[in-house]
């Protein structure tokens, strides 16, 4: 079986921190386990950590960690870890002394942050934030995944593209705590705004659509998160006039075309649920709250005819109706009960998605795709 990159990331931080310790020795490899708990490290913050947990170290070991091969430069005296590395030291660090290590490190580095770290510049105030999280995330995750989200939220709204990547970076280094304390959800989201952002918009729809079953919305820790307007922090010039993505309800009771048509305005970026009859499509119809429905008219349950009325008289949705028929009557009864549109069976994708695109921007604008 072929290596995953995860797990490559795994065995080189292996392989790098038993290096480390044969080198330098276990008191050296304690020094790094407790180094890896503060996101970003200074040689005054680790010269605490040294003399506050770690003082049996010799005073040397400092410089070590720091200029060793799990430490890089990233600023003036600033120096951070590889998180394969730090997740690593930082399972050590708690299998060695337990979750209380852990809360005694997080109350150290919340009081090291309020005394150093006071200037009211930009950098200093998103280091002293990290840092704050990062301890939140390791003893009180779910304070830590509630400040994150909400954070997230109001940037997301602000469209300030910027600060959701500087976030939604900061939660995947944290990803370990917040998966195990519950809060992958969070995760998934802030990896969906990356993707979207970075312009890899088919890997930010597959994470994103993962809470297709919550109304495209999530809560996190008691925060609502709206999934769709996540979209508008897509450049404006990749969708002309996008506000969000188009929901699509497919109900036929032939399995191999309603898959066919699934699979195909997937692949076109919209959200797609299916139904294989009346009572099923009625009961997603609900939750779903579809734009669109392509509607099959003979149903094992229900006549499509009189479920297009049924459905639009809820909240007024698109319908195509799909048919075998091609009599001009039964084509007048489908747009008498409210079909906006009628495509005859055999039709070509093509077709299907020309009228897809022409319905939806009837009365409002949806984007057609994301690719």
């Amino acid at each position: 079986m072929p290596t995953t990159n995860k797990e490559r990331e795994i065995r080189i931080a292996q392989r790098r921190v038993e290096g480390f310790a044969q080198e330098f020795g276990e008191a050296h490899h304690n020094l790094a386990r407790h180094a890896a708990f503060p996101l970003v490290l200074t040689p005054d913050l680790l010269y605490q950590i040294w003399a506050n947990f770690v003082p049996e170290a010799p005073w040397t070991a400092i410089a070590h960690v720091l200029l060793s091969r799990l430490c890089r430069q990233v600023g003036y005296e600033m120096y951070e870890m590889d998180i394969a590395d730090r997740n690593l030291l930082l399972r050590e660090l708690k299998e060695e002394f337990g979750q209380e290590r852990f809360d005694e490190l997080g109350e150290f580095l919340f009081d090291y942050v309020a005394q150093r770290l006071t200037d009211d510049d930009a950098d200093t105030q998103d280091l002293r934030e990290a840092q704050e999280w990062t301890a939140l995330a390791y003893t009180k995750p779910g304070e830590a995944a509630r400040e994150l989200a909400q954070r997230l939220s109001e940037k997301v709204q602000q469209e300030d593209m910027g600060e959701v990547l500087r976030l939604a970076s900061l939660v995947d280094t944290l990803a370990e705590p917040l998966v195990e304390g519950g809060f992958e959800p969070l995760l998934i989201y802030a990896n969906g705004l990356n993707s979207l952002i970075c312009g890899d918009l088919n890997c930010a729809k597959i994470q994103l659509e993962l809470f297709n079953k919550q109304q495209y919305q999530v809560e996190i820790a008691g925060v609502n998160l709206d999934i769709l307007t996540a979209y508008k922090l897509v450049d404006p010039t990749t969708f002309t006039d996008i506000t969000r993505i188009a929901k699509i309800l497919v109900v036929h009771e032939d399995p191999a075309l309603r898959n066919l048509i699934l699979r195909f305005l997937n692949k076109q970026g919209y959200l797609v649920e299916a139904a294989e009859d009346g009572k099923t499509s009625l009961s997603i119809f609900e939750q779903f709250d579809p734009d669109l429905v392509i509607l099959d008219v003979n149903l094992p349950d229900v006549t499509g005819f009189n479920l297009c009325q049924e459905m639009q008289s809820r909240n007024g949705v698109f319908v195509i109706m799909l048919t075998k028929l091609s009599d001009e009557a039964d084509k007048i009864r489908g747009f008498s009960k409210g079909a906006d549109d009628y495509i005859t069976i055999p039709f070509s994708l093509q077709e299907l998605e020309a009228r897809v695109k022409a319905v939806l921007r009837r009365e409002r604008i949806i984007s057609y795709a994301l690719s």
